[in-house]
């Protein structure tokens, strides 16, 4: 297991063949509610640890705005002082 910190919290994910792996990592509040059809609102930072070692269950209707796409980070492990910057 690896678990890095975030500014958000710390996330949890799996190492495997000295390569370190996160899923599913939220990159937004859900938008549902008041946020549906409203730009990307970030997420607060949370107590804990996120679990981020498997990908959720896949949404049933295609296209599903409900949850974002979370992201999926793979990175060689370099030790616990790295940046990750994704692209989207």
């Amino acid at each position: 297991m690896c678990e890095r910190n975030t500014t958000l919290g710390e996330i949890a994910g799996i190492e495997k063949d000295g390569i370190m792996n996160w899923f599913g990592i939220p990159y937004a509040k859900p938008s549902i509610g008041e946020l549906r059809f409203k730009r990307a609102v970030p997420h607060e930072p949370r107590e804990g640890v996120l679990d981020c070692k498997m990908m959720g269950p896949k949404p049933w209707q295609k296209g599903c705005l409900i949850f974002r796409h979370p992201f999926k980070i793979y990175t060689p492990d370099i030790g616990q002082r790295i940046m990750i910057r994704p692209y989207l």
